[in-house]
């Protein structure tokens, strides 16, 4: 956990850019690798493309020198909104069929999630097998 890690216009900012452009969440399918529409997500999300401007190209160097891991390496920032009553359902956060590890060049090996308002109730992100690793 790093508290603190984006400032409120850092956060006003990718909201700013996201609202406008939020579509429904999708999965990928693991037979096809093709994405589809799934039960198991109802977030509305959009990615922000890399360097789209200062303070998103900003961001994106913050995660890389608190990552340890080159700024190139990393995918797009995905911003998701959740209503009441949505969710994803519990899921690995790394690539499980051929077509996505060979056109990413390979696997996930860490996420950031960056929280961009507080809420009252709900909200979390669990890591059930964390302790096993």
């Amino acid at each position: 956990m790093y508290e603190g890690f984006l400032s409120q216009v850092e956060c006003d900012h990718l909201i700013s850019i996201a609202k406008p452009n939020l579509t429904r969440s999708i999965v990928t399918d693991l037979a096809t690798g093709m994405s589809q529409l799934s039960k198991h997500r109802t977030s509305h999300g959009m990615f922000i493309p890399r360097n789209n401007d200062p303070i998103v190209g900003g961001i994106e160097e913050k995660i890389s020198a608190w990552t340890f891991l080159p700024k190139e390496n990393g995918e797009s920032i995905q911003v998701l909104r959740y209503e009441e009553g949505e969710g994803y359902k519990a899921h690995f956060d790394f690539f499980q069929d051929k077509f996505h590890i060979q056109s990413k060049s390979g696997n996930r090996i860490a996420t950031v999630l960056m929280y961009l308002n507080n809420v009252i109730q709900g909200g979390e992100t669990l890591f059930p097998l964390v302790h096993q690793v």
